[in-house]
C-alpha cells in the first residue's frame, strides 16, 4: 500500500512540474535548400557502421513528451552517440493543435503521422519497423540494440555547404547488398533538420 502511495504522489509530482510553455509564433527565416541525390547501383562488398533512425512523433503540450524527449536527448547525445543514432522529431497537432513547430510545417507532419498511423503522441519509431513504448527508455534501448544488431544494405554520404542564404546538400546512397532488392520499390526520403531551436 506504501509503494501504491509513493507512485500516485511521483505520478502528481511529474504531471504538475512538467508544464510546457510554448511560444505562439516562431521566426524560422529564409533561405533555399538544394539537394543533389547520386545512386550507385553498383553493388559492393565493403561494410560499414550501422546507425539506428529514430522518428519521434510528439506536441509542445504533451506532458509525457518530455520524459520521451529527455530519453531520446540522452540516447543521441550520450548513450550511442550520432554515430549510431539520429532522431528526426515530427510535431502533432494533438494534443494541441496550436503547436507551433507544428503549424510550421503541418502538411509535412501530416503525411508522416498519416504513413505510420500515429494517434497519439508520444510515438516513437525505430528504423521504421519498431515502436518502443516512448516513455520507457529499457524499451527503448532494445528497439535500438535490435536495429543495431543487423547489417545494413546501403551506405549514405552526406556533404553539405552553406552559400549566402543558400544551403547545399549532395547525397550520396551506396548499394552495400543488393541481394532480394528491387529499385524500384526503394523510397528516399531526406529531411534537413535544426538541432537547436531556442525562444522565450
Amino acid at each position: 500500500m506504501g509503494k501504491t502511495f509513493l507512485s500516485i504522489v511521483a505520478a502528481f509530482l511529474l504531471l504538475s512540474s512538467c508544464k510546457t510553455n510554448p511560444p505562439t509564433t516562431l521566426d524560422f527565416g529564409t533561405g533555399n535548400i538544394f539537394l543533389n541525390i547520386n545512386l550507385n547501383t553498383t553493388s559492393s562488398s565493403s561494410s560499414t557502421s550501422k546507425i539506428v533512425l529514430f522518428e519521434d512523433f510528439a506536441n509542445v503540450s504533451c506532458v509525457p513528451c518530455v520524459i520521451s524527449n529527455k530519453i531520446i536527448e540522452s540516447l543521441t547525445k550520450t548513450t550511442y552517440g550520432p554515430s549510431k543514432l539520429v532522431a528526426i522529431k515530427f510535431p502533432t497537432n494533438f494534443p494541441s493543435s496550436s503547436d507551433p513547430f507544428y503549424l510550421a510545417k503541418s502538411d509535412y507532419c501530416d503525411q508522416r503521422m498519416e504513413y505510420y498511423n500515429i494517434f497519439f503522441a508520444p510515438t516513437t519509431i525505430v528504423d521504421g519497423v519498431l515502436r518502443p513504448t516512448s516513455t520507457d527508455s529499457i524499451d527503448v534501448i532494445e528497439a535500438v540494440d535490435e536495429r543495431l544488431a543487423t547489417t545494413p544494405r546501403f551506405e549514405i554520404q552526406v556533404k553539405d555547404s552553406v552559400g549566402g542564404e543558400n544551403y547545399f546538400i549532395t547525397i550520396n546512397l551506396i548499394i552495400l547488398n543488393s541481394s532480394g532488392l528491387n529499385l524500384d520499390e526503394v523510397v528516399l526520403h531526406t529531411v534537413v533538420t535544426e538541432t537547436e531551436i531556442e525562444y522565450e
